[in-house]
This record gives C-alpha cells, structure tokens and sequence, in this order.
C-alpha cells in the first residue's frame, strides 16, 4: 500500500506545494497612484485559489425534497502584503475603494467607466500562478527570474476590493506589519 502510494504520488509529478506561487495583480490606471504592480505583487505573502460553489434551491415533486443547482458562485479571495514603512500598500487599497465609492457623494463610479470601454474603470484582472518545486539539479540552470514549471496560471476576471481589515499594533510584537485585502471578482478561468 505505502509503494503504491508513493508511486502514484512520484507519478503525478510530487506533490504540489503551497509556498511556491506569484500574484501579478494590475492597477487600474484610474487610481492613479505612483507604484509599480510588480512592487505591490512581490510583496504579496499569501493568497488562496478561488474557489466555486452552486448555489441550490430545495425542490419537492414528490416525496421528501432535494437540491437543484441554479447558479454558479465564485467566493471572495483574500491577498495578504507585507507592508514597506511609506504605507503605499495600505494607501492604494484606500485610493481603490474611495474611487469606487467617493465618500464626498457616496456615488457608486461605473464599474467600467462612463464611455463602458474601461478606460477609467476600477476593474481590474488578477493572475495567479502556482509553481511545483524544482530541484537543486535543476535550480543550476535556471535564471533568477525562474519559479520552476507553472502547475496552475488563474486568471481572475474583473476584479476589485471589497475592502481591508484593520491592523493590529502591538509593543508586544516585534513582526511586521500586514495588510489582508478581500476581493471579489466576475469569473476566473484557468489559463494553465
């Protein structure tokens, strides 16, 4: 049983880790903030991969009832960032939000902009790739840039925040600062 265990796992490759991923989140060009997307993504400590659900109705023809399907679900991803001491991580979540929903009207901006082309809209697309876990052997020939073999390229579709949460200080607790930001999104596909 062990042997048949670990060859099926050494036949599919090993098994995926956790650890060993990238998020390239773009900035909509409306929020108009002086920081790079790269900035923002190496700075992404942890994510999730979005997951799906279907939303169900109770049904009853005859007899006891039963659940049908009658829509998809996407669940909302959280992105935690290390947070850099000029606060632009926070800085640019809060421009986000703020675009969407001015506090001075409390009107809602158009998803896609007013001209709907998305020009000065505050959706944006979120990449997310899971990497496998190379080898020494093989580490020697790649370049710094190389993560390893993409196991998974997750595109989400028309993304935006929700919101973040607060920050916890502490003169107990000598870590660092972390920022968590929630996001919804239309869709997500699996480029890989």
């Amino acid at each position: 049983m062990i042997r048949e265990f670990i060859s099926n796992i050494e036949g599919k490759k090993g098994l995926a880790k956790n650890n060993r991923f990238q998020v390239n989140m773009v900035i909509p060009a409306a929020i108009a903030v002086d920081y790079k997307s790269k900035d923002l993504s190496l700075l992404c400590e942890s994510t999730e991969l979005p997951g799906k659900t279907l939303n169900t109705a109770d049904v009853k023809v005859y007899g006891p009832t039963y659940k049908i399907p009658y829509q998809k679900q996407y669940a909302e991803i959280n992105f935690n960032f290390l947070c850099t001491n000029n606060g632009n991580e926070r800085q640019i979540f809060d421009k986000w939000i703020e675009y969407i929903m001015p506090s001075q009207t409390n009107n809602m901006r158009f998803p896609r902009g007013t001209n709907g082309l998305g020009g000065e809209g505050y959706l944006t697309q979120i990449y997310i790739e899971q990497y496998n876990d190379y080898s020494v052997s093989e580490a020697k020939g790649l370049e710094e840039t190389d993560n390893g073999e993409v196991l998974k390229h997750i595109q989400l579709i028309d993304a935006f925040p929700l919101g973040y949460s607060a920050q916890a200080l502490n003169w107990g607790d000598d870590g660092f600062l972390r920022l968590t930001v929630q996001f919804c999104y239309r869709r997500f596909i699996e480029l890989k």
